[in-house]
């Protein structure tokens, strides 16, 4: 595989003639760079990036002893091509600090050649977070390279001054970077979507955060709660129901394209009974504050996710159980008055009213006169 890929470099080098290539790479993957000579005898390579050694070949083998040691077990010539006048390189565990201009020199019996390689690493983006605290929104990427640029929009459009954003970018010891950007919400939190757009060399992202206001649902009821995302233009997407109460978000459902029924969780069947076609949620049997929380669709497709969240207060349920937690109450108390003079009469402390007190004899009565 490496071989074909090293001829089919080599042939497209041979149309260039010696003009400079431009290769990019990505990060912690493999990278080909193209190297090509005149065939002839007593092969002599060099590669070098500025003035630190690469690789080495002369004499018919490998001179590794004067590689650089940032380079050490990681680049790789083609041996059995060589011969053919193939001099191309082959770097493993591309790092960002393999970025630069390369030089390839080559030399045999009929002459010398030199030509040179621009390395650009990237890292491309993985994913983009968009989370909400308190009164701000945030748009979070990670392990990316090079760092991307953010910018901030929602529907219905607002004007660009009314967007306060705060933007903090670093970068970790392998140099990708980490990139966080916050807005502050404007006041009326129900009627607008926050879009974060995030753009890089290989394209563009785009993540979108609505928070719907606050529903309050009845014990005994069905609630259905709304996800209003504009899904016109997703294709091969994905839709997903989250929930989080006291503890942990924890997964209820989820649907891909075309799938008649969504995949629920345990121990979610008993609450949900179904998802319509605008991919709104509809609840059942409402027990209690165990269904109180925050409620997340999430529809996310190619470089793309919307999340629309949505508070949820179940009532009515709790004045049951007070209700019970009284009743219960009072009888305990009952019971501890009844054991409590049981306790008092066995001891001798309440005496039968039906006993007459006994006379004292002790003195003899004399008659009046």
């Amino acid at each position: 595989m490496h071989a074909l890929a090293v001829t089919i470099h080599f042939m497209i080098l041979m149309l260039a003639g010696c003009q400079d290539v431009q290769v990019n790479c990505l990060f912690s993957e493999e990278c080909l760079l193209p190297c090509s000579f005149t065939i002839s005898e007593e092969e002599v390579i060099h590669w070098k990036r500025q003035d630190i050694n690469v690789h080495s070949f002369y004499y018919g083998t490998d001179q590794l002893q004067v590689q650089n040691s940032q380079y050490n077990g990681r680049t790789y010539l083609f041996k059995d091509l060589i011969a053919q006048g193939n001099a191309s390189l082959l770097l493993q565990r591309t790092k960002i600090s393999d970025e630069g201009q390369y030089s390839c020199y080559t030399s045999t019996t009929q002459g010398s050649r030199e030509v040179f390689i621009s390395v650009n690493v990237k890292a491309p983006i993985q994913f983009v977070v968009i989370e909400r605290t308190d009164d701000r929104v945030s748009c979070v990427i990670e392990g990316t390279y090079p760092a991307p640029h953010v910018s901030w929009s929602t529907y219905p459009p607002t004007a660009l001054d009314t967007l306060q954003n705060w933007n903090q970018a670093t970068n970790n010891s392998e140099g990708l970077y980490f990139v966080k950007s916050t807005v502050k919400m404007l006041e009326n939190l129900s009627e607008h979507t926050y879009i974060c757009s995030v753009s890089t060399t290989d394209g563009a992202w785009t993540a979108s955060l609505r928070q719907l206001g606050d529903i309050h649902g009845k014990a005994g009821q069905t609630l259905p709660i709304p996800c209003p995302v504009q899904k016109s233009s997703l294709q091969d997407f994905t839709l997903s129901w989250t929930f989080k109460g006291s503890g942990n978000a924890s997964l209820m459902l989820q649907q891909d394209t075309g799938k008649a029924q969504p995949d629920i969780q345990p121990p979610w069947e008993h609450w949900v009974q179904g998802v319509s076609g605008d991919g709104s949620l509809l609840l059942q049997n409402l027990e209690g504050p165990e269904l109180t929380g925050t409620y997340t669709c999430l529809f996310s497709a190619t470089r793309t996710q919307h999340l629309v969240k949505t508070n949820i207060t179940i009532e009515g349920a709790e004045s049951g159980n007070v209700i019970i937690t009284a009743v219960i109450i009072v009888a305990v108390i009952a019971v501890i008055i009844a054991v409590a003079v049981i306790v008092l009469w066995k001891t001798g402390r309440l005496q039968k009213s039906s006993q007459p007190p006994k006379a004292d004899n002790s003195t003899e009565m004399s008659p009046l006169k």
